[in-house]
């Protein structure tokens, strides 16, 4: 979270991780009201989708076909030879999909999707 917030060159109290700290409906109100969120491909990221919240997911590409529809958002990934493979514990055991994810491209996609937003734009990007 630290090197997220350095490369993206925001105060960190301007940053708030609120992993496990809220009930599902304060997580959809929250999200509601976030500029951005970055999750992983998980319940937070479909939720951002649902309620039209721009969003940058942190996606393995176990499962193409679950990427976010129609929200602005940054599908961001390092690409394996495993990719595709359906699974949802990794087969190889290095998780190098994600953890290979500089954090200045995660920086980077939500200062995208933020001035996206700000001309009032919708495109998404998958990188």
């Amino acid at each position: 979270m630290r090197s997220i917030v350095a490369a993206a060159q925001v105060s960190p109290a301007g940053v708030v991780s609120l992993s496990g700290q809220l009930t599902l409906g304060q997580l959809g109100a929250a999200i509601a009201l976030a500029a951005v969120v970055v999750a992983n491909n998980s319940g937070p990221a479909h939720i951002s989708a649902a309620l039209g919240t721009p969003l940058v997911d942190l996606y393995a590409q176990t499962n193409p076909q679950h990427t976010p529809w129609l929200v602005a958002h940054r599908v961001l990934f390092h690409d394996v030879p495993c990719r595709n493979c359906f699974r949802s514990v990794c087969p190889e055991g290095h998780h190098d999909c994600l953890v290979k994810v500089a954090p200045e491209r995660v920086a980077a996609a939500v200062c995208e999707l933020i001035e996206e937003s700000m001309r009032g734009g919708r495109h998404s990007i998958e990188a």
